[in-house]
């Protein structure tokens, strides 16, 4: 294991929603660590930026679909 540059975020999900993930942890190291509980997955910087842009639209898309459900 790399040394820890920076922690990105550290929380704690609230488990009556998330009932078998309490933990949530991403870190700057050699590459991103997005710790899911016991799931770790590493991507580089790059992959990362690129993950939370599709993230991003992905949710923003979900938004749009659940205001047009209740419109």
């Amino acid at each position: 294991m790399g040394q820890v540059n920076a922690v990105l975020v550290s929380t704690d999900l609230h488990s009556e929603t998330w009932p078998y993930h309490n933990r949530l942890v991403i870190e700057d190291c050699e590459t991103i660590h997005i710790h899911l509980n016991n799931m770790r997955l590493e991507f580089t910087r790059e992959q990362f930026i690129e993950l939370t842009k599709i993230f991003q639209h992905a949710s923003t898309r979900l938004q749009e679909i659940m205001e047009l459900a209740l419109a």
